[in-house]
C-alpha cells in the first residue's frame, strides 16, 4: 500500500514537468535527422490533450503543415521520434509518464492539405504494457525517443497522414486524467499495392470512460488494451510483419505480449 501511495504521489508531483511532442519521422532505421519536425506538422506547444472530443485529437494544434513530405513504400519501416522539447534530447517523455504509443494512417488528397477533419483512419501499430512491466513509453525512452512501425504491405500509392499518439497514464485513475500527446506526419507512398482491406475509424473517437484511458496503472495489471480499434493486419504476404515492430497483443485480445529485446541497444 505504501508503494502505491508513494508511486502515485511521485507521478502527481512530476506530472506538470514532463510533456512531449512528435518531433519527427523518417523512413528506415538509420540515424535520425538533426532538424526538428522532419515531415511532421509542428505543434504550437507540448501540452497534453485531456478533452478527448477535441479536434486537437486528430493532429494536435499546429502552426501549419510540415516543411517536407517523406517518401516511402509499402512495407517500409518508419521511425517516429518523440521528445519533450527538441531533437537534442535523449528520451521520449519523463516524469513517470508510463503508457501506450499508437499509430494510425489515413489517405488524403494531398499530404500538405490543411484540413484533417472527416478522414478515415486505420490503426497500424499499438504498443502498450508488456509482461516484464515495461510500457511502450519506457521502451521509447530506452531507445532515445524512437518507436518504429511498419507500413502495411498492401498500402495503396498516394499521399497519407501518419498519426502517432503517446498516452501518459500516471494520473488516469480519474476521468480525463489520461494525457494524450498527438502528432501527424506527411507521407507519400509509392508502389502498386491495391489498398488495405481495413474497417476505418474516425477521430476524435475516444471516451473518458474507455478502460484504456480510465485505469490505475499502479495496481497489479494482468491485461491492458489501448483505446481505439484493433491493429490492422494486412492480408498480403510479408515476412516478419510482427517482428519488425514491437510485440503487440493479438488482435482483439487484451493479453500482455512479451517485451521487446534490444540488439546493440536498439529496439525493433
Amino acid at each position: 500500500m505504501f508503494f502505491l501511495r508513494a508511486a502515485t504521489f511521485l507521478a502527481l508531483a512530476l506530472g506538470a514537468t514532463a510533456h512531449t511532442n512528435l518531433h519527427g519521422v523518417y523512413v528506415g532505421t538509420g540515424s535520425p535527422p538533426s532538424n526538428d519536425y522532419n515531415c511532421v506538422r509542428p505543434a504550437t506547444n507540448n501540452n497534453p490533450i485531456t478533452d478527448y472530443s477535441s479536434s486537437a485529437m486528430i493532429c494536435n494544434t499546429v502552426t501549419g503543415v510540415a516543411a517536407n513530405t517523406c517518401t516511402a513504400s509499402p512495407g517500409d519501416t518508419v521511425t517516429m521520434i518523440w521528445h519533450e522539447h527538441s531533437m537534442q534530447e535523449t528520451i521520449a517523455v519523463g516524469g513517470a509518464h508510463h503508457g501506450p504509443i499508437q499509430a494510425y494512417i489515413a489517405k488524403v488528397s494531398s499530404a500538405s492539405q490543411t484540413s484533417v477533419t472527416g478522414l478515415s483512419w486505420t490503426k497500424i501499430y499499438s504498443g502498450g504494457l508488456y509482461t516484464d512491466g515495461l510500457w511502450a513509453t519506457d521502451i521509447a525512452n530506452n531507445n532515445k525517443g524512437l518507436i518504429r512501425v511498419t507500413l502495411p504491405c498492401d498500402l495503396a500509392p498516394g499521399d497519407y497522414l501518419l498519426r502517432s499518439e503517446l498516452i501518459a497514464l500516471h494520473s488516469a485513475s480519474g476521468a480525463n486524467g489520461a494525457q494524450l500527446y498527438v502528432g501527424c506526419a506527411q507521407l507519400r507512398v509509392g508502389g502498386s499495392a491495391t489498398g488495405m482491406k481495413s474497417t476505418p475509424t474516425s477521430l476524435p473517437g475516444y471516451s473518458a470512460q474507455d478502460p484504456g484511458l480510465l485505469i490505475n496503472i499502479y495496481g497489479t495489471l494482468t491485461s491492458y488494451k489501448a483505446p481505439g480499434p484493433s491493429v490492422y493486419l494486412p492480408t498480403c504476404s510479408e515476412t516478419n510483419w510482427q517482428t519488425k515492430q514491437l510485440p503487440q497483443a493479438t488482435a482483439g485480445t487484451t493479453s500482455l505480449p512479451a517485451s521487446a529485446t534490444a540488439t546493440a541497444g536498439v529496439y525493433p
